[in-house]
């Protein structure tokens, strides 16, 4: 005859649910977006913003690669693209989508080291 083994239920009573903060309004989950990105990017979203637009605008702008038709030189679609990805990245850091200002400032550090080189090849001229 088998054996019955009693079972205490008494702490399931303590039980409490998790309490999960979902903004109800348009408002509360838009302001949400930005904070959950950079948790689950490790404060690492700006990064991938800049790097994307400057490396998808190169892509499309220089005649090296098979996408688009603009033909342009590559030091000028460097130059282009590192143009838009530091005003995406200015953008989204006046917005609060971008934390870390850092890596906003190597961007359009990029950008002028990118303008000057353009300047001095297209206008050999002035050297």
């Amino acid at each position: 005859m088998p054996s019955e083994i009693g079972i205490n239920f008494s702490a399931l009573n303590n039980i409490t649910a998790p309490t999960i903060n979902i903004p109800t309004t348009f408002e509360g989950m838009v302001r949400d977006i930005p904070i959950v990105a950079n948790e689950l990017t490790g404060g690492k979203l700006g990064t991938f913003i800049c790097f994307m637009t400057f490396i998808i605008t190169y892509l499309f702008l220089s005649d090296k690669t098979p996408y688009g038709d603009y033909n342009y030189s590559d030091i000028r679609g460097l130059t282009l693209g590192s143009a838009i990805g530091s005003l995406f990245g200015i953008i989204h850091l006046m917005t609060g989508y971008i934390t870390d200002f850092k890596i906003v400032a190597f961007f359009v550090g990029i950008h002028m080291v990118f303008q000057i080189i353009l300047l001095i090849i297209e206008n050999k001229e002035w050297c």
